[in-house]
């Protein structure tokens, strides 16, 4: 077994996937969630269930701006198929851990409770594979999780998530700019006001 950091152990799984990528240069999690704008913004689906995010933000939506500002670039794949998509997968991985998301979290058995699918996202980094299963840092807070791989399959597939592209994967992750934590809160700014604003969208239903 590859000795690999884990960040998590919390909910934000996005921004400890993002620190666990990053590794010793990360900055910490709560300047990662900023640059992501997931803060700058929210919203009442039906009038009634509120949502702590920008109306139309995902964290597919935001990936780039939120490298960008942390100064970072990463080479993304999606896979057309689950064969293709696992050989992608045992490519990236000659390289280090790899970015896997979103999945769906219900479809992870190593949570307890978790018999299907529920339609929640979810983000982990995979370190290892073999012909059986996936060694992953699961951020929710199961560091070395591992799960068969069509299990795994079914949650990468994303079928009973509302947004989020089929076996996405990130790999080649390359800091391409040293940055302070003050660079970085200024950098993501100009993404923050224009999610913040609600620029780009074209109808808000009620």
């Amino acid at each position: 077994m590859k000795h690999f950091p884990y960040t998590g152990s919390g909910p934000y799984c996005y921004s400890n996937a993002f620190a666990m990528m990053l590794g010793e240069t990360s900055p910490s999690t709560n300047v990662i969630e900023f640059a992501t704008s997931s803060a700058f913004g929210m919203h009442l689906l039906r009038g009634t269930l509120p949502f702590f995010d920008p109306f139309c933000w995902t964290p597919e939506a935001s990936f780039d701006d939120t490298l960008a500002a942390l100064g970072w670039t990463s080479d993304l794949v999606h896979g057309d198929d689950p064969q293709s998509a696992l050989a992608a997968l045992k490519a990236a991985l000659v390289d280090g851990p790899v970015w896997i998301g979103p999945v769906e979290m219900g479809h992870l058995r190593h949570q307890p409770g978790r018999m299907g699918p529920i339609g929640a996202d979810h983000y982990v980094v995979v370190i290892e594979m073999d012909e059986t299963s996936v060694l992953m840092h699961d951020p929710e807070g199961f560091p070395y999780a591992r799960l068969p791989v069509d299990l795994f399959l079914k949650a990468w597939q994303t079928e009973t998530l509302d947004y989020g592209t089929p076996f996405t994967l990130r790999s080649g992750f390359r800091r391409i700019a040293v940055r302070s934590n003050t660079e970085i809160i200024r950098a993501a700014l100009p993404a923050a006001r224009r999610w913040l604003a609600g620029a780009g969208v074209i109808e808000v239903p009620p």
